[in-house]
Parts: structure tokens; sequence; C-alpha cells
């Protein structure tokens, strides 16, 4: 989308946020759930005529978000139990339709080599896959769904919540949550098959992951740190500890086309609905937007009538660079492959 050289003439590339509040829709968004946008230096943009960063609006309370081969945006909807696209001109379809392949309160989701599409499920406690028009794909065990692992039967009740392909693409890597905490791990899983490979306990619950370059990975935890896991997938070390840069819950992340991490971090500000904080991937060092502090780089969303915080981060490549956050409440979103 051309961005106007009057008013963005400095604009590089450009945030989109999955956002919902009562007070933008009181104000005239066309819903209470949708995809916000705004400039590099956190400045909410909206569509010509709607309310604050307003950009496509969607079925229901969004989770992940990410960046499809195609360069559109697609929306794990939580709400509506469907994954949905949104054109970067603000148009929004269903790509995986309600209920497909028995995807129910889909979480996070991310796109493999192939064109795959790989779903985490609330309901289900697995990992779903569609191909690329948007149907059902599952693994040889799971014929009639789109099922594409197995649920991990430990007394724990693992769920699978963000995952990643490794960067050769020879494993699909996901970070699990469980209802004892001391439980959380990393799976590993047969990128075909969906079959567990092995695992790695973290001793804290695993929210989000992300491939670097180095082969190693990332995992955002609900203890509020960052772990750094070695590329055997057999060790960890607390990477970015809580506090660090303004980190208080840090959630979704993304590998930037600047090689930079971004952080979702929903409650990163007091009475806000959080923000985007920036980091070195190598040396965890704060990397702020210029004129910021800490790690800031997108400031909170200060909507009337409130905003339910950044879940979520996704960035494309450069050609189309956007920065997409997930709203924790009405709405959490992300692009994809993470790395």
């Amino acid at each position: 989308m051309a961005v106007p050289a009057s008013s963005h003439a400095a604009f590089i590339s450009p945030v989109y946020v999955t956002a919902g509040s009562v007070g933008e829709a009181a104000l005239g968004a066309p819903t209470n759930y949708y995809v916000s946008r705004s400039d590099e230096a956190g400045t909410y943009w909206p569509s010509p005529g709607a309310p604050g960063g307003y950009f496509g609006g969607l079925s229901g309370r969004p989770f992940g978000i990410t960046v499809g081969p195609d360069k559109n945006l697609y929306v794990a909807v939580h709400g509506s139990n469907a994954v949905q696209r949104v054109t970067l001109g603000g148009v929004t379809s269903n790509f995986v339709t309600p209920g497909s392949g028995s995807l129910s309160t889909p979480l996070y989701l991310n796109f493999g080599p192939t064109g795959d599409l790989y779903v985490t499920s609330d309901a289900s406690r697995r990992i779903l896959r569609y191909d690329s028009t948007g149907a059902p794909k599952p693994s040889a065990a799971n014929p009639g769904t789109a099922f594409f692992t197995s649920t991990i039967n430990t007394p724990s009740g693992a769920q699978p919540v963000g995952l990643t392909l490794s960067r050769d693409g020879t494993k699909l890597v996901a970070a699990y949550e469980a209802t004892s905490a001391a439980n959380g791990f990393v799976g590993v899983h047969d990128p075909s098959t969906g079959a567990l490979l092995s695992s790695l306990s973290i001793g804290v619950n695993a929210w989000d992951i992300v491939a670097l370059t180095t082969g190693e990975y990332l995992v955002s935890t609900l203890s509020n740190n960052i772990l750094k896991v070695n590329a055997a997938i057999t060790s960890f070390t607390t990477f970015i500890p809580a506090g660090q840069g303004g980190l208080v819950t840090p959630r979704g992340m993304e590998i930037g086309p600047d090689g930079l991490l971004y952080v979702a971090d929903p409650n990163s500000q007091s009475g806000s609905a959080g923000r985007v904080l920036r980091f070195d991937p190598i040396t965890g060092a704060n990397m702020p937007a210029p004129g910021r502090s800490g790690a800031i780089h997108t400031q909170n969303y200060a909507a009337p009538g409130g905003f339910d915080g950044a879940v979520d981060v996704a960035l494309p490549e450069p050609s189309s660079s956007v920065l997409v956050l997930a709203s924790a409440g009405a709405i959490f979103a992300r692009p994809r492959r993470k790395e």
C-alpha cells in the first residue's frame, strides 16, 4: 500500500497490530476486533476515515499472527475457531473456515517452507496442519481432521503454544505450557509426520519460540524471562531476565528483517496495553527505537476505551516490511517463519 509522502515521508516499516476495544468501536470502528498498524516510530496510522490505528477487521478475538508466503497477514482467530487472511489493503477473508479440520481455539501459527500452515490449538492440545489452500492436511495417524501431532500424554496436561521451523527445516519445534509450571518444555517434532522426537524440560512454562541464524532458539516463558536453547535442544540458559529494558511479561516474539528480536509485552507499562520491546538476539542488549528508553520499540496503544495488550509480533521481508502485534484479551495475533 502506498504511503502518502506528505505525512509519512520517513516511513520505513509499517507495524501491524491485532487489537480491539469497545472504545474504538464507539468511535466508529467497524468491528471490536481488528488489525491495527503504526509506523516504525510507534505512531498509530489508521485506514482513511477509521479511528485510532484501525486497519482490518476480524470476526472474533485473535491470538497469533503471521505473514504468509503471499506476504498477506494470517491471524489465528481464537474467538471464532478460524484463521483469517488480511491483505495489506486491509481486506479480511477466511483462510481456514471456522471449525475446519476440528480447529478450535487456535493459538499461534506459522508457515513451513513448503507452504503448509501449522496452528496450535488450545482446545485439543495439538498442532494442526493445513495446506496452501487452507484445507486440512493431517498426518497419516489422524485421518479426517487437521491434527498433525498427537496429544502429549503427561500428568501435567501439556499443550503447544508457540512454534517454529528449524533453520534447516528438519525440525518443527514447539514451546509447551503445562498445568504445572515445573513441567514446561520444548518439544521437537518430525516436520512430516508430527511425531515427538525429543523434548527438553526447562522447569517453567514456555510460551513462544523463535529460531536464530546461529541454530539456537529463544523461548519466552510465563516466568517472564527469555531463555536461550542450544542448537541441539539439549540445554538452556537465561538470556534476557525479567525487568531488563522494561521486560515484564514477554509473550510473542519475532526476528525482524533488521536481524533484531522483537518481543510483545502485554503488561510492560502499568495501566496500559503494553509495548513491543527490541533486543539484540545474540548479546541480549537493549535496542530501543530512537528517542525511547530501555528496550522500547513501539509505545503502548492508547485507544479510548482500552486495548488488550500486545501478545505477538511479526515482521515480513523488507520489500513489504511489517511489524505485527497481537493483543491479549480482545485480540491476539503474528507473521512467520520465525527465524
